[in-house]
């Protein structure tokens, strides 16, 4: 927030693969996520008892599969297109999702194709800002 307008004042965009949250050192499984071409996203990982353990960021367009923490995490989305930061995400335009499936990364590696598709396995569900944080 600029001290002198008090408006948002958008960042450069993060680097895809950039980490954000990391709490538990050991990485033994992957996740790769393939962005739409028209929003970032930053993408959270939340353990069952619902804290931030791992996040990370994909720039619109890229695809990039990072190493993960071999555990149980529930999935969730952020995406905008212009950044913000961690603390505002990407601004008042940010569309909040998550998977709803408590997903196992100790027998899975995941790969998440963030644009709508026909015979795709995947839905996500909406989630208001407070629950993404």
């Amino acid at each position: 927030i600029c001290s002198v307008c008090n408006e948002m004042k958008p960042l450069p965009l993060p680097e895809s693969g950039q980490v954000f949250i990391q709490k538990v050192p050991a990485l033994y499984s992957q996740l790769t996520i393939h962005a739409s071409d028209y929003q970032s996203c930053y993408i959270k990982l939340k353990n069952p008892q619902m804290e931030d353990e791992f996040a990370f960021f994909v720039r619109a367009g890229d695809s990039i599969t990072v190493d993960v923490p071999a555990r149980e995490y529930y999935v969730y989305f952020a995406f905008g297109t212009e950044w913000y930061g961690t603390e505002y995400i990407f601004g008042e335009n940010t569309g909040y999702s998550k998977d709803e499936e408590l997903c196992d990364f100790s027998t899975y590696t995941l790969e998440y194709t963030l644009e709508a598709s026909y015979g795709g396995n995947f839905s996500d569900t909406p989630v208001d800002e407070e629950e993404f944080k």
